[in-house]
């Protein structure tokens, strides 16, 4: 006689599938959002820096004034803090040029990380096939740099959308998965 069994994952297994679909969900979003309204994303990315940095500032502040009273040398704080104040209104009234920033200082090092993988893969002894992989890898990280700093605000927007495409293909990972576990988590079983 044939018996059914229904089995279960234990443990916190049972209630992982809930966290992966809404992590799937949440990715998913963001994702779509980040292709279909980069400069919108971006603009609150911003917003968030400044936030961030509104709050360090007021930090900064109050331990400036802490320092100050048990004799410590305080200016250093203070202005730490007026100038991460400062930074949050630059980023309140003007996200595009804090988003130009981050994009530049993304290129400079992509400029210069591309000219020592030139460098290297020029210098680099061994087979011509592993240089000659190093000096084009090196070569387009290079140009990239440079569009970055020629085109900044394209630029942003091309990164963001590309991270939205990862964003959304883990998130999609993640519904599988959650689903996934959903399914398989009850199953029946038959035992002969």
């Amino acid at each position: 006689m044939e018996m059914e069994t229904r089995v279960m994952i234990s443990g916190p297994s049972r209630v992982w599938w809930v966290g992966l679909i809404v992590f799937g969900i949440i990715l998913v979003s963001l994702g779509l959002a980040a292709i279909l309204l980069p400069d919108a994303v971006l603009h609150v990315l911003a917003f968030i820096f400044g936030f961030f940095s509104l709050i360090a500032g007021i930090g900064f502040l109050i331990s400036a004034r802490k320092a100050a009273r048990q004799d410590f040398p305080w200016w250093p704080l203070l202005l730490a803090g007026i100038f991460a104040i400062l930074v949050s209104i630059i980023s309140f009234l003007r996200p595009d040029l804090v988003t130009a920033v981050f994009v530049i200082l993304i290129a400079v090092l992509a400029i210069v990380a591309g000219i020592m993988l030139a460098v290297y893969g020029w210098v680099l002894p061994g087979s011509l096939a592993s240089r000659l992989i190093f000096f084009v890898v090196g070569l387009v990280i290079l140009i990239i740099g440079i569009l970055m700093v020629v085109f900044p605000m394209p630029s942003a927007t091309a990164f963001l959308r590309i991270l939205g495409l990862f964003s959304i293909i883990a998130g999609v990972i993640c519904l599988i998965g959650g689903v996934s576990m959903k399914i398989w988590g009850m199953r029946t079983v038959t035992e002969s």
